[in-house]
């Protein structure tokens, strides 16, 4: 059995699929590690720092403030920081094989003190650059900030962007990273690629089983469908899709676009962009669904769409949407980043435009007007995904890496004897 201990910055219970799907029900159960997580809480759950068993697995819980507001962030924060202290004594008082971090920096630091202090194995598992978003920030959106935040954000920046690069990246055992775009962002920084490996978003193919019928739209067979899929927050600027739909009616007059899942307000928002545009009786909102609703309209739809705004910080990320899109099937139009330019290129299975409404819309008139490739494109997305973005193979890829750093670690201390 091997022992670790996994602190990282979402808050339980954890929803995410590459915390759930990947690590907890796969590689685990691969290499039979007891898991500790240490994550603060996302509800009023601890009146302290418990220790809560979850589905066999420990969780180091730290407090949750039952403040409003900004005392309630301010609290949390200094809640978070008591807690990552708190780190040490939990690594201390236990014989763990491994301590890995996610996104963490102060934390990080306590664990690989803590690590290299007994001889042990410490891991860096950096899904997202929060240290260049910091610097980003204040240079991009410098007047959405008062000088205050200006000046907390550069010197919050700048310290953990030392901190990961200079001390805890160099000295850590292995590095996971979100893609192979992050990868060599943080090899320009000075990190041996040896140590590292990117962990793409992927899918658990086991979710596909039993796939809900196509959503019944009860529109006419001419009509050629595209769907959205996902969060329509402000911040990711899905007017970019209706405009590019306004070109895309002036060729396919029956063309219809779903727009799947969104708050309220934020679908509010986008049904006042469609009025203005011209384009609200060709579009469709349907709201927040759970997941086997939204994959119903997905599977009645002809294409998907995945736009993503480009960004310095965004293009080292892994979108999922892409991937769900082809593992149900259908052929997608992105625009250009790197992730999901490298899904679209290798799978065959789609059509990468630029980030213009332009471009866009002739990337989904492109697939619009040749349907016989349709089935075609789907098959391929869905041996593509099933090949390398399921996490039955990535999770066999990460579980070799702790493999080998556990055997490598108990070698050498055999050798020191």
């Amino acid at each position: 059995m091997i022992k670790m201990f996994y602190s990282t910055r979402e808050k339980y219970p954890a929803s995410r699929v590459d915390l759930q799907d990947l690590f907890s029900k796969r590689v685990c159960r691969q290499l039979d590690i007891k898991l500790d997580w240490h994550m603060q809480s996302m509800s009023e759950l601890a009146e302290g720092n418990q220790v809560v068993d979850t589905a066999g697995e420990t969780v180091f819980l730290g407090k949750n403030s039952k403040r409003q507001g900004i005392l309630k962030k301010i609290q949390n924060q200094w809640f978070a920081f008591l807690h990552d202290c708190k780190a040490w004594f939990y690594i201390r008082k236990s014989d763990y094989d491994i301590v890995q971090v996610r996104d963490k920096f102060w934390v990080a630091l306590v664990g690989l003190v803590a690590m290299k202090g007994r001889g042990g194995i410490f891991c860096y598992w950096m899904s997202f650059p929060y240290a260049e978003a910091d610097l980003y920030r204040i240079q991009a959106e410098k007047d959405a900030y008062s000088f205050l935040y200006r000046v907390f954000y550069f010197v919050r920046g700048r310290l953990t962007h030392w901190l990961l690069y200079q001390v805890i990246l160099p000295h850590a055992d292995f590095v996971f990273v979100q893609s192979e775009q992050m990868l060599k962002d943080v090899e320009k920084q000075g990190v041996s690629r040896h140590k590292m490996m990117a962990v793409p978003m992927g899918i658990a193919w086991e979710r596909l089983q039993g796939l809900p019928q196509a959503k019944s739209l009860g529109l006419p067979k001419q009509a050629k469908v595209a769907v959205y899929m996902g969060t329509m927050v402000k911040v990711r600027q899905l007017d970019f899709i209706l405009e590019a739909f306004v070109h895309v009616l002036k060729a396919e007059h029956d063309a219809m676009l779903l727009m799947v899942g969104g708050e309220p307000e934020d679908v509010q928002r986008l049904q006042d962009i469609a009025m203005k545009l011209g384009i609200s009786d060709s579009v469709y909102f349907t709201g927040l669904l759970d997941m086997q609703e939204a994959w119903a309209y997905v599977l009645a739809a002809d294409i998907c769409l995945s736009p993503f705004r480009p960004s310095p910080i965004l293009d080292s990320t892994s979108p999922t949407k892409v991937v769900e899109y082809l593992a149900l099937g259908k052929p997608v139009v992105v625009n250009n980043h790197p992730d999901q330019s490298q899904v679209i290129e290798e799978s065959g299975a789609g059509v990468v435009t630029d980030y213009t409404p332009e471009s866009f819309a002739q990337g989904m008139l492109s697939l619009f007007q040749h349907p016989e490739q349709w089935s075609m494109m789907g098959k391929l997305g869905q041996k593509y995904v099933k090949d390398t973005r399921n996490y039955d193979v990535i999770s066999s890829q990460v579980a070799n890496v702790y493999q080998q750093l556990v055997q490598t670690t108990a070698a050498n201390k055999k050798g020191v004897k």
